[in-house]
């Protein structure tokens, strides 16, 4: 049986994995990561650890490694690939102003009751999923009445 890779720790990054893994506002994978490490640190295998942590054991050796290359800093998220989202608020307010309009009649003459979610992203420059969430978030529901 292979040895764990023990992971070594200074006393003001034990402090700050401690505070990730007791944390009840921070996000599931920093409270995740910092009990993988810890565990690695104590000399945990990763098999132990992913049963701990109820993660893969894949999970557990990799972020075991990135902290090892880049300390707490390490087990950030990486950027995405991709170009980013571009909106600003500008762009929100507009369609949530948009949103809480009536759409115009169509070209029968005939009165329209609810905008789609296609239509409202195609008026601000936005597409249909991401006008979509925006407006989830907000909680506006322009698909009833």
């Amino acid at each position: 049986m292979a040895h764990a890779r023990r992971v070594e720790l200074t006393i003001k990054e034990r402090a700050e994995l401690e505070r990730r893994a007791r944390s009840r506002c921070a996000q599931r994978r920093e409270v995740e990561r910092a009990r993988i490490v810890l565990l690695a640190a104590e000399g945990r295998s990763a098999a132990e650890i992913a049963g701990r942590v109820g993660c893969s054991e894949r999970t557990a050796k990799d972020w075991r490694s990135r902290f090892a290359r880049g300390g707490i800093e390490g087990l950030g998220d990486l950027p995405k690939s991709g170009r980013p989202l571009i909106h600003d608020d500008m762009t929100r307010a507009k369609l949530i102003a948009l949103a809480c309009t009536r759409p115009p009649e169509t070209e029968q003459g005939l009165r329209r009751e609810r905008w789609t979610y296609r239509e409202l992203g195609d008026a601000v420059g936005l597409s249909e999923s991401h006008a979509h969430r925006i407006l989830a978030a907000a909680e506006i529901r322009p698909h009833l009445t």
